[in-house]
């Protein structure tokens, strides 16, 4: 219940549905493997740049950045 609201049971994913989708290490289409390869691809670099980037306190926008990023141990 939110605010006085009950949820309908459809409006949220299963806990299966979100376990399932969080533990996936394969993809149906080639586009979907595609498209993490190359998000791993940019994380993995964004983290050899931070070894000779200036420190992130340094770059206000750089900071923002690597928080947006979050973790960068690659996805495959």
């Amino acid at each position: 219940m939110v605010h006085g609201h009950e949820r309908e049971a459809t409006e949220a994913p299963g806990p299966d549905t979100v376990q399932h989708i969080l533990r996936r290490t394969s993809y149906d289409e080639a586009r979907e493997h595609e498209a993490e390869l190359i998000a791993t691809i940019i994380l993995e670099w964004a983290s050899v740049l931070d070894r000779v980037a200036p420190p992130p306190a340094a770059q206000p926008d750089l900071r923002r950045v690597q928080t947006a990023l979050g973790d960068r141990r690659g996805w495959l």
